[in-house]
């Protein structure tokens, strides 16, 4: 196996992955990076295919080579990363890196998986989970209010010596808050 402490993404890597995917690249991969074909797609280096940081904040390149010496390591490595297209937008996507060896070289196998519509519906359910919240919590507060009316409404009812209006809202009762309402 190869030396974490070197540089993983050179030109030469680079060949050798070229080399290997025109047998093993499935075109659905061609066309995520936006391609027109497969040698468009292998005459990119990999990291013509990221923008140059990472959402963190990070080099793509630095983070690129820490994560491939992690799958040399440790024999495969799962990540998510931020790629680009050919046309320059970006997807976000989760990464399974596999490293072996093949003729006593070593071979980095790497399952890409685009996930910008599992994003978009987990953006969408947080969305919507909050805004939930959110009524659940005006709500509350617009029932609690409702009972301290009721309330006044029996309490100035007694003042004038007449029953109780509201039977449901009698002074023994407590009324939960809408935060600790489950």
């Amino acid at each position: 196996m190869q030396k974490p402490n070197r540089t993983l993404l050179t030109k030469n890597t680079s060949i050798s992955i070229r080399y290997l995917l025109r047998f093993l690249l499935p075109i659905n991969t061609v066309r995520m990076f936006g391609c027109k074909s497969k040698e468009e797609f292998c005459s990119k280096h990999p990291l013509d295919v990221s923008p140059a940081t990472q959402p963190c904040g990070r080099d793509s390149m630095a983070l690129a080579n820490e994560r491939i010496a992690t799958a040399v390591k440790q024999g495969s490595n799962s990540f998510e990363w931020v790629y680009q297209k050919i046309d320059g937008s970006d997807f976000p996507a989760d990464v399974l890196l596999n490293a072996m060896e093949l003729d006593g070289k070593l071979i980095l196998q790497a399952v890409v998986r685009d996930v910008t519509e599992r994003r978009r519906i987990e953006n969408k359910i947080k969305s919507t989970m909050a805004e939930t919240e959110r009524m659940n919590k005006l709500m509350g507060g617009r029932e609690k209010r409702v009972i301290e009316m009721k309330r006044e409404v029996n309490a100035l009812l007694a003042e004038l010596g007449r029953q109780p209006q509201y039977k449901s809202v009698l002074k023994d009762e407590t009324v939960v808050s809408p935060d600790k309402a489950e």
